[in-house]
């Protein structure tokens, strides 16, 4: 199984549009046994997407992600985990113990936002400033 993670640095990336690399993780059983960082070759829904895909991801890990973006990963066959926040490691764990929490609604929405969203606009993000 291969993992890809939405980060930059040390943190992941608090919006999955916003990705400039993915964190590779090369899985088998509960064992890593690759790491990798790779750009994420391009903007835009579209190009991550596909980026994953040539990547050979099987499931991703990050932050908002939109409803559209999920159902186009999807049907890219990934599987996603969105409104995670803080360190690709302490996902990977969470991921491979069966302990990772995904939010289904990490994509701003308003007042009822989950905190994960990043939007300047939005009261309850916990990225504002």
């Amino acid at each position: 199984m291969r993992i890809a993670i939405a980060a930059d640095d040390d943190m992941i990336n608090r919006y999955f549009l916003d990705s400039k690399w993915f964190l590779l993780y090369d899985v088998e059983g509960q064992e890593v046994t690759r790491e990798l960082k790779v750009p994420s070759l391009g903007e835009g829904q579209e190009a991550l997407i596909r980026a994953l895909a040539d990547y050979r991801a099987n499931v991703l890990i990050c932050g908002g992600l939109s409803g559209s973006a999920r159902a186009s990963l999807g049907e890219a066959g990934i599987l996603a985990f969105g409104g995670i926040i803080g360190k690709p490691d302490t996902a990977i764990h969470a991921l491979l113990t069966g302990t990772l929490q995904a939010d289904p609604d990490a994509a701003c929405a308003g007042e009822s936002c989950s905190g994960s969203c990043g939007e300047e606009s939005c009261k309850n993000c916990q990225f504002k400033n």
